[in-house]
């Protein structure tokens, strides 16, 4: 069974951005630089893992999410994500 864990929210504890707004290029690329992040530190997902850009839509607005999906019947994707939301409460 897969899961989706959030592991970062951009625009950081503010509202959501309107759509086609720079702020949300800006979100993206900030996303895709904190899933590079996670790879130099944590190596490359293990099998049944996989980070992620998800956007958000609420109206006429958009949040960005770095998402870490889980295979639950692999542990290694777990753990993965485990050290993934250890490292955002740092």
């Amino acid at each position: 069974m897969q899961s989706c864990l959030t592991i970062y929210v951009t625009p950081y504890e503010e509202d959501f951005t309107c759509i086609g707004e720079k702020n949300r290029r800006e979100a993206l690329a900030e996303c895709h630089e904190l899933i590079l992040l996670l790879r130099d530190i944590f190596g490359k997902e293990p099998k049944g893992a996989g980070l992620r850009t998800m956007i958000l839509i609420a109206g006429s607005r958009a949040a960005c999410h770095v998402v870490c999906w889980i295979d639950n019947e692999f542990q290694a994707s777990i753990d993965y994500a485990h050290c993934c939301l250890i490292l955002r409460e740092e």
